[in-house]
């Protein structure tokens, strides 16, 4: 993978949202390294170094932190939604791996994309911008400098197609933790009506590694799991799910 000398950034998106907000300075202060660790990262936005994830104590040595508040901060934000997981454990930034998405199909295009009005334009001559309802993993909202250039490209075909590949990098992600693989069509025309943000996201992988360890979801090889499209139709992140004590305080690092 190419190195890219830099990621965006907006002030206004770190200090807005809500599950950041809720973490301690120390939380956030070791969020911040991990997202530039995670940029140097491949795949990109992931948490691993030389092939490898990069655990809680590797952590602890590369940021110069005691492993016990190391540990403390994951789960901080963790529980607030900050970070995501693959199915093998790793952690992601949503937002740096949506973004990769939205690059690589733009790179697809070619120089040829330049003329293509259906395509999005190079970063000099359009800015790449998201939308509000699309929060990143470490922010809430655009900052007021990208505002007004979203008003103004929000109709262009290239700004609906940044929207549509960053609801379908979004679905990927949830499909990805899904545990049961059934009418993925179907899911994504549930996921395109409810067009869920990161926040969203964010408690919805929360709420399913919480029904993961119900025993309606582990019995009988799952077959009383719900289908995805199900399970969104009736917001499945909002139900209440009885997990064991030991279970619900037991969170991987």
């Amino acid at each position: 993978m190419k190195s890219r000398p830099a990621f965006q950034f907006y002030p206004s998106d770190w200090l807005r949202d809500p599950g950041l907000r809720s973490c301690s300075l120390s939380a956030r202060g070791l969020w911040i390294d991990m997202l530039a660790f995670m940029h140097e990262a491949e795949p990109y936005g992931h948490l691993r170094l030389n092939g490898r994830d990069l655990g809680p104590e590797a952590l602890a040595r590369m940021v110069g932190c005691p492993l016990k508040e190391v540990r403390q901060c994951l789960t901080e934000l963790e529980r607030a939604g900050v970070f995501s997981r693959t199915e093998s454990g790793t952690i992601f930034s949503r937002r740096m791996v949506r973004d990769e998405t939205i690059r690589e199909k733009r790179a697809q295009g070619g120089y040829l994309s330049a003329n293509n009005p259906a395509v999005p334009c190079r970063k000099d001559m359009q800015k790449d911008t998201l939308l509000p309802s699309l929060p990143p993993s470490f922010g809430g909202s655009p900052s007021s400098s990208s505002s007004s250039s979203f008003l103004k490209n929000m109709n262009t075909p290239a700004s609906r197609r940044d929207m549509l590949n960053g609801h379908r990098a979004n679905f990927e992600i949830f499909w990805s933790r899904y545990p049961r693989k059934r009418n993925k069509g179907q899911a994504e025309k549930v996921w395109a009506k409810l067009q869920p943000d990161d926040v969203l996201l964010g408690e919805m992988l929360a709420k399913l590694e919480q029904a993961k360890q119900t025993p309606d979801w582990t019995k009988d090889d799952g077959q009383f799991i719900p289908h995805p499209a199900t399970w969104l139709n009736g917001k499945g992140w909002e139900d209440v799910y009885q997990v064991a004590s030991q279970q619900q305080e037991r969170i991987p690092l």
